[in-house]
């Protein structure tokens, strides 16, 4: 705890600090506010609109612990640090983790208040906790990858968030194509707490991909692409 301590104190020194901060923080705040506001504050707006966007800007709060972690590398003192590998990934990975399940979690309290004020959503909010999984699921193999192979890693995941979000990203337009109706048939019969154990296990199993593909390629070199983006910024 105390070596935690003293790598969070390290974070003022990384280039941009206080912009990746502030826009974390920000996509954090509007996250949670604007779900708080569909499903609890005015849940009868929310009936025909795509309710699983907003969940996802608060659950990539994890994404700019790790990027404000990639940057504080740049710092000579981090270079040259015999703790370097703990520093580059042991702590950021843990915060990272930690994020990104704080954030489920706050997810599912929300739509749980949620199911009080308008039960009849209490299937489209189960459905909203499986996206978030599945999405938390993706940007966990894209963080735990993209430091050293950024467009391998960046374009699959794009178009596999592109292509996802175009055919199930309104749960209440499922049943209007052919890829809705075949997950209809899959998850239909699930209650709301078998579908947020299963976004869990996503998000469970997301985290632990971001884990094993990060120190899988912890001995690469960092892409170009990101290392003269960092460079860029340290400036």
């Amino acid at each position: 705890m105390k070596n935690l301590k003293n790598y969070l104190k390290l974070w003022p020194l990384s280039p941009r600090f206080k912009t990746v901060m502030i826009l974390g923080s920000l996509f954090m705040i509007l996250g949670i506010g604007l779900d708080i506001t569909q499903f609890i504050i005015l849940p009868d707006k929310g009936k025909g609109s795509p309710l699983t966007v907003f969940s996802v800007f608060y659950m990539l709060a994890g994404s700019f612990i790790m990027q404000c972690s990639m940057l504080l590398g740049m710092s000579q003192m981090v270079l040259t640090s015999p703790k370097k590998r703990k520093l580059f990934f042991t702590y950021p990975v843990v915060l990272t983790v930690l994020m990104n399940l704080s954030m489920y979690g706050i997810a599912v309290v929300i739509r749980v208040i949620g199911i009080q004020k308008t039960p009849e959503l209490t299937s489209v909010m189960g459905y909203t906790l499986l996206f978030a999984g599945g999405f938390t699921l993706l940007i966990g193999i894209m963080n735990g990858l993209t430091y050293k192979y950024y467009w391998a890693s960046f374009i699959p995941f794009l178009i596999t968030w592109a292509f996802g979000y175009s055919l199930l990203g309104n749960p209440m337009e499922l049943e209007h194509n052919q890829m809705g109706t075949r997950v209809l048939e899959v998850i239909g019969n699930w209650s709301f707490t078998e579908r947020a154990w299963i976004g869990f296990a996503m998000c469970l199993v997301g985290n632990v991909l971001f884990i094993f593909f990060t120190r899988l390629v912890y001995r690469a070199p960092i892409s170009q692409h990101i290392f003269r983006s960092m460079a860029r910024k340290s400036v």
